[in-house]
């Protein structure tokens, strides 16, 4: 049989075992996911991203805004071919002309350069081809010049006044929740409390004026004069009002159903009173947005010492205006600098009432809505998800995820008392925090081991604990953007000293498309010099699969009563799932172990 022969057959006998493992791991799980091809022939694959060089470190996959005169860093991932591996990138500038630039793979399979000709603005593509170049992937970037700095600050301003806007239609919504219920403790002073919120949201817009006639005038400066657009530090301002945009319009988008969650009428109280909480807490998240970093960045950037002078030799070069002229200019710029820094210590003053009347509001309301009307058990969740495959007793992949995060469950307190089981709905919230896999795909294959030339391991990497969920009253809306966060329903009942809960069938959010990825550069033979690529694509099971297989889909756990530290009552849940499954004639081994604790009050 011919070498190429072979290669073939000992790669179609590793498919097979391998969709063999899948079919009976996943019948025998009943899992939802599909799962993708687990060989392929592929061309060689290449990936790119681009960020500047000042972005600062951030969960969410931010827009990159590079400052004139800047450096833009691009990266990526690829397989290298033998001795070609280097990925080249093609850099389409705003004026169409293309540069060129080598990224030379390391031997796991990663390439990064810096690109400087950054002196045009506008938007930049970006292409880089894998090193056969069959392959492209396309990123690009945007340098921002400070001519663009006036068309910045109108979009950034107009974003910032929606996000007020909607915020405030979601605190009315709590004073419209609060309406409903006569027997809210406290109603009047709270709905007193919301309504001044309320107003300093309308106000809030008015409030950033100073600021944005300050950031006009910097900008009618330089349309009449553009030689000052060269200044770096005005470049860099430009970048901060855009990072500070692509906030804006993120928060935009996470706000929209808020309002909606707080008026749904198809939901109960309870989870009504929940979101309020989320509404309040996401206030607090407004305030912040408008006196964010971004404000003291550009604050140090235009309180630089020696910024007036330099925006004038940048302006007039020959020194055009003379002595006079140029005391008069500068002044304009110093006066320009004061109007900002006064409208920016302003904001911080006008918020820090308001703020921490929204850390009061949303203590209130938990404690009046979640001890007289409402009650919740809410406590720590924490496990461990992992399977592990072996082909004639060797070990070819295997992965570990673990999870944690909280549990809440609600319900309404006149229910409690009756004979019959007192309805209950929460959720399961979290986060992947720590991911690990292995695989050898090729263990079935001696053959094909003994002429790979690349063997490229692409495994899902988590942020650790990056969230602290005990003790965390409300706010879930900053941890959607923490990558692998989830969030799977949960219905239930509470009858005398038994809760029931069920997981639902489909998550609000989750980490669908967790999976790991390998690729393999081989020689068919000795005769045959040509590199081929196979790629493996293992799937891994998402927080809404763990959880329900993990509790069999419902669980019910005892009750227990005991006191807090100050000697209150504290009802307490706890359990420990464990549950293992041996599949595919004993070479698949599927293990949970999963510990979840609720208590009311929430856990200590």
């Amino acid at each position: 049989m011919s070498g190429l022969k072979q290669y073939r057959m000992s790669v179609y006998t590793g498919r097979a075992i391998l969709v063999s493992v899948f079919t009976s791991f996943l019948f025998l799980l009943s899992a939802s996911s599909a799962f993708a091809q687990v060989g392929e022939r592929v061309d060689a694959p290449v990936t790119v991203k681009v960020e500047s060089k000042t972005d600062a470190f951030g969960f969410k996959e931010k827009q990159a805004f590079v400052p004139l005169g800047g450096t833009a860093q691009i990266s990526g991932t690829s397989v290298p071919l033998g001795d070609n591996d280097t990925v080249k990138i093609d850099i389409t500038v705003p004026n169409k002309s293309t540069e060129l630039l080598n990224g030379k793979l390391t031997a796991e399979g990663t390439y990064a350069v810096n690109f400087t000709k950054t002196n045009t603005p506008g938007a930049y593509a970006v292409t880089a081809k894998s090193p056969d170049g069959k392959s492209t992937a396309k990123a690009s970037f945007t340098v921002v010049s400070a001519l663009e700095l006036g068309e910045t600050t109108d979009k950034l301003f107009s974003s910032l006044t929606q996000i007020a806007n909607k915020t405030g239609k979601a605190v009315h919504a709590v004073k419209e929740l609060l309406d409903a219920r006569e027997d809210f403790p406290d109603r009047e002073q709270i709905k007193h409390d919301i309504g001044e919120i309320e107003e300093v949201l309308k106000q809030l817009p008015k409030r950033t004026t100073d600021m944005r006639d300050a950031l006009d005038q910097f900008s009618k400066l330089i349309e009449q004069n553009p030689g000052a657009a060269s200044v770096p530090e005005l470049g860099e301002v430009v970048k901060e009002l855009s990072d500070a945009l692509d906030d804006a319009e993120t928060m935009n988008e996470q706000l929209n159903d808020l309002p909606v969650s707080v008026s749904n009428n198809g939901s109960s109280f309870c989870d009504r009173m929940d979101a309020a909480t989320e509404a309040l807490n996401a206030t607090g998240l407004v305030f912040d947005l408008f006196t964010g970093t971004w404000l003291m960045r550009v604050n140090t950037l235009i309180m630089s010492t020696g910024l007036p002078d330099d925006i004038y030799n940048a302006a007039f070069p020959n020194d055009a205006l003379g002595f006079a002229g140029k005391t008069a200019f500068t002044e304009t710029v110093k006066n320009s600098v004061d109007l900002f820094m006064r409208g920016a210590d302003a904001m911080e003053d006008y918020l820090t009432s308001p703020t921490g009347l929204i850390l009061t509001l949303t203590q209130t309301m938990l404690h009046y809505g979640f001890g007289n009307l409402c009650e919740r058990f809410v406590g720590p969740i924490e496990g461990e998800f992992s399977v592990d495959s072996t082909v004639g007793g060797k070990r070819f992949w295997a992965y570990n995820i673990h999870i944690k995060g909280r549990l809440i469950l609600r319900y309404a307190t006149w229910d409690v008392g009756v004979k019959s089981p007192v309805p209950m709905t929460g959720e399961f919230e979290g986060t992947a925090t720590k991911i690990h896999s292995f695989e050898d795909l090729f263990v079935m294959s001696n053959l094909v081991k003994y002429r790979i030339l690349a063997h490229l391991f692409f495994p899902p990497v988590a942020f650790g604990e990056s969230i602290n969920w005990v003790g965390l009253k409300a706010g879930s809306l900053p941890a959607m953007t923490i990558p692998y966060y989830f969030k799977v329903p949960v219905n239930g009942s509470y009858l005398f000293d038994v809760i029931t809960i069920e997981v639902a069938p489909t998550a609000q959010r989750d980490f669908d498309d967790l999976r790991m990825r390998a690729f393999y550069v081989t020689l068919p033979s000795s005769l045959i010099l040509i590199p081929i690529v196979e790629r493996f694509d293992v799937p891994m099971q998402n927080a809404q699969f763990i959880l329900s297989r993990g509790l069999r889909n419902t669980a019910t756990m005892k009750v227990e009563t005991g006191k807090t530290p100050n000697g209150s009552l504290l009802k307490t849940i706890e359990q420990t799932f464990t549950r293992e499954e041996v599949v595919s004639d004993g070479e698949v081994t599927v293990k949970w172990n999963l510990n979840v604790k609720a208590c009311n009050p929430e856990c200590p």
